[in-house]
């Protein structure tokens, strides 16, 4: 009897031909379909991986992972991930140990993608329609039954379904995260630092390293069309600020350069580049490297990412546009009044008054040089002067334009003196390309001399201006309480 049960069990293969060509294993795939083969009998293994070796199920190749019990079963399935198949046998330790272990699996152990297909060599042990009914299983076959093409049937039934759960819950944890990210990347300040952050999550959607760059192409007098990297991570960090010809990988380079052209994405085995762009804002693409080839799937995702970052940057240059508006001088290109009052306000904030200084710097005879050397010259003018202003105080300091020849300078008392405000002004400026001297007058206040938020310093520093324009005229004055009559302290101004 044992003899008659032992061969019941095993699997019997009919001489049948292969069930096609385009089945059988070549070399060069990415990844497998793990399948695990659960049974007590040696020779059902056997007799499996015999049946089903160098064979491809949907374009990959089978791995086989093998238990021989249930124990052995969930120990696999707790340190081994993206199970396609078990194929599990209903008789081992006990009668029912295989349909006890479905319970198990689903339900302990949380493993409701991998699909189960239960074999038994006993049909009456446990009824077809009633496991089928009662369990959550994907099929139920005698193992008498099982053919080498029928075995092959199965699997394929089994796995198409498991590619199919796993893409929709791929789908799910995608839509998530581009809502998410969407959302976080509106908070960031900046086109560079949104770009760093579509790095970031783009390859965090595609589960590999933070390796990638992202170029922008614009046709205007900066830079000629040619692609500039705007932001970078892992080992392109070093690109940043850096045209897209000093990237000495030809496959990046050539991908980016493609996507720009075609203003499409482009997918390569090596990486991937989005395209990004919009008639408002240029062209852009990002790259991210990545050694696996991007499915269906995760196409159909990275379209809507690119949608969505897509109107999430053009929503962001928007905001930055209406920020200039509010915050920089158009016609100079220096921040203006409203981002002066802002700057001295955080320091103010930050408890930094008794380090900083505020000068006002004003272009005497302005108004008779504008009307007598036209309009144009006066802007050429003004616009050399903010130049040669920020050149002369840059970052930290803060160099603004706050009236129509008033300039203001923003920093540190160590940096902001009388001295530096006026060596500013000994050399010549080029106006139309010609050599061009002229005379300042300016007002400098001290932070801590100053009562009151940033229009109370501004207006200070105005009250010293007028008074240097009185009696200091082309000179620097700084305002000094030490010496400044309580009256006097809004109305006069004198130097220290």
């Amino acid at each position: 009897m044992a003899d008659d049960r032992k061969d019941e069990e095993l699997m019997q293969f009919l001489d049948e031909a292969p069930a096609s060509k385009a089945a059988l294993y070549t070399p060069g795939g990415n990844s497998v379909w793990r399948i695990l083969i659960t049974d007590d009998e040696k020779d059902v293994h056997t007799a499996t991986t015999f049946a089903l070796r160098n064979t491809r199920i949907l374009g990959r190749p089978i791995e086989f992972l093998h238990a021989n019990s249930a124990r052995e079963t969930i120990e696999i399935l707790k340190s081994q991930k993206d199970i396609a198949v078990i194929m599990l046998d209903v008789v081992m330790e006990t009668p029912n140990a295989g349909l006890d272990l479905v319970a198990v699996i689903r339900e302990e152990l949380k493993v409701t993608d991998s699909r189960i297909i239960l074999r038994t060599g006993q049909p009456n042990q446990a009824p077809e329609i009633e496991v089928i009914r009662d369990y959550d299983i994907n099929d139920y076959k005698l193992k008498s039954e099982l053919t080498q093409s029928k075995l092959y049937a199965a699997l394929t039934t089994a796995v198409r379904s498991y590619k199919q759960i796993r893409m929709i819950e791929a789908g799910k944890k995608g839509l998530d995260l581009i809502v998410r990210s969407s959302a976080e990347l509106m908070s960031k300040n900046g086109l560079n630092a949104f770009a760093q952050g579509v790095i970031v999550h783009l390859s965090g959607l595609l589960s590999v390293p933070p390796e990638g760059l992202i170029c922008v192409r614009r046709t205007d007098f900066r830079n000629d069309g040619q692609p500039e990297i705007i932001a970078a991570a892992g080992q392109y960090c070093a690109l940043i600020d850096k045209p897209l010809s000093d990237l000495s990988e030809e496959t990046p380079r050539s991908l980016i350069t493609r996507c720009l052209d075609s203003k499409q994405n482009v997918f390569d085995v090596s990486g991937l580049a989005l395209y990004l762009g919009s008639s408002a804002r240029g062209d852009m693409s990002c790259f991210v490297s990545s050694d696996t080839q991007v499915d269906e799937v995760d196409q159909a995702l990275l379209e809507l990412f690119c949608t969505n970052i897509s109107i999430s940057a053009d929503n962001l240059a928007l905001v930055e546009q209406l920020r200039n508006y509010a915050y920089v001088d158009e016609q100079v290109g220096l921040p203006n009044r409203n981002a002066l009052i802002q700057a001295i306000d955080e320091e103010i904030a930050q408890g930094r008054r008794d380090q900083s200084v505020l000068a006002l710097v004003n272009i005497d005879n302005f108004a008779e040089m504008n009307a007598s050397l036209s309009q144009r010259y006066g802007d050429q003018l003004l616009k050399a002067v903010g130049d040669h202003l920020r050149s002369s105080f840059p970052a930290p300091s803060i160099v603004a334009r706050i009236g129509g020849d008033t300039f203001a300078i923003f920093g540190h008392e160590f940096v902001v003196t009388t001295e530096s405000v006026a060596a500013a002004f000994n050399t010549a400026f080029t106006v139309e390309g010609d050599a061009q001297l002229i005379s300042v007058t300016s007002g400098c206040v001290p932070l801590r001399e100053a009562e009151g938020n940033a229009i109370s310093v501004i207006k200070d520093a105005n009250i010293v201006l007028k008074a240097a324009k009185i009696s200091n005229r082309g000179g620097v004055l700084q305002y000094c309480s030490s010496t400044a009559t309580p009256w006097s302290r809004r109305r006069v101004a004198w130097t220290c």
